[in-house]
């Protein structure tokens, strides 16, 4: 695995992770009304401006395709979303020790 910042080719594949990630595992604790919300408020231009920001941190497989990102507020993680198929994998670990 391979942690690096984000850059403007990542957002559409942030995208479909995140959209993924919502449906395959955040709909445990979901309704499909809030799930929908959610996903609704998907926007390719917010991503772009959070990687342009400096912002995003992406965590990549042995084939350089994303399998998480997490998003910094001043020196915090805001949020994280890794892929349901690489759960349990310290990807979240990861981003925490990047992030420090």
């Amino acid at each position: 695995m391979n942690i690096r910042k984000a850059t403007a080719g990542d957002a559409e594949a942030m995208l479909a992770l995140h959209a993924d990630t919502v449906k395959r595992v955040n709909a445990r604790d979901y309704s499909v009304a809030q799930i929908n919300a959610w996903l609704s408020q998907q926007r390719l231009d917010r991503v772009q401006n959070l990687i342009s920001d400096g912002k995003v941190t992406v965590a990549l497989d042995e084939a350089d395709r994303i399998i998480g990102f997490a998003t910094r507020h001043a020196d915090e993680i805001h949020g994280m979303h890794v892929s349901a198929d690489h759960l349990l994998q310290r990807i979240a670990s990861a981003f925490y020790a990047k992030t420090e």
